[in-house]
């Protein structure tokens, strides 16, 4: 299966992305998709979520989805975005353990936009997945703005 990259919808909400909702996505994506699966926040820049583990996943193949943060239609991720980890080792042990720290400031109209990737022949992601994605993130209280874009 060739890589596949694609930006599926955004997501906004009325308060900053913390540590702590990082903590609650991962841990509601585990139960939203069953105890077979395993999602961490990822080790890239931008920061994102990695499904580290999947029924019949191969040794390479990668799932994830990035964060890309738009303002107006233009990506601005440098002034609002603070500590995303460099070393994901161990993050949300760390995260459950330590005090609250903003991981995304809310400025008026910014938008988080999830590039969802399948890497290295992992299956490319499937709407039911996607919608899975989006139930976890109303879950901390984001919502899917606008629609699903076509793969």
């Amino acid at each position: 299966m060739a890589d596949m990259c694609y930006n599926s919808f955004k997501i906004k909400s009325n308060h900053c992305i913390t540590s702590k909702d990082i903590v609650s996505l991962c841990e509601s994506l585990n139960l939203e998709f069953g105890s077979d699966h395993i999602f961490v926040p990822g080790h890239m820049a931008e920061g994102g979520i990695i499904m580290q583990n999947w029924p019949n996943k191969k040794k390479n193949e990668i799932k994830c989805f990035r964060f890309g943060v738009f303002k107006n239609g233009n990506t601005n991720l440098i002034d609002i975005m603070q500590n995303w980890p460099i070393d994901v080792n161990n993050i949300l042990e760390k995260w459950k353990s330590e005090s609250e720290k903003i991981i995304f400031y809310k400025p008026n109209n910014i938008y988080i936009g999830l590039s969802f990737e399948a890497l290295h022949g992992a299956s490319y992601w499937t709407l039911i997945e996607l919608r899975k994605v989006e139930r976890c993130f109303n879950m901390i209280g984001f919502e899917r703005y606008g629609t699903f874009y076509k793969q």
